[in-house]
């Protein structure tokens, strides 16, 4: 299992770099991966987009 900080960071880079098409995006790259048996990986993703759209990509330190 990933480090929720390491998702954080993943997902804040990600926003900053794709913007309002950060969450699409992420959603679309999970549904890939679940096609192809990668559950793991699409569960990342999948928390990726939530963090961005809930907007959880702050530290929590911060």
């Amino acid at each position: 299992m990933v480090d929720e900080r390491d998702i954080r960071a993943y997902a804040r880079g990600f926003h900053a770099r794709f913007h309002e098409f950060a969450v699409p995006y992420a959603r679309k790259y999970a549904q890939k991966l679940q096609n192809c048996g990668d559950t793991e990986g699409a569960e990342v993703w999948l928390r990726v987009a939530g963090m961005i759209e809930n907007g959880d990509t702050m530290d929590a330190a911060a």
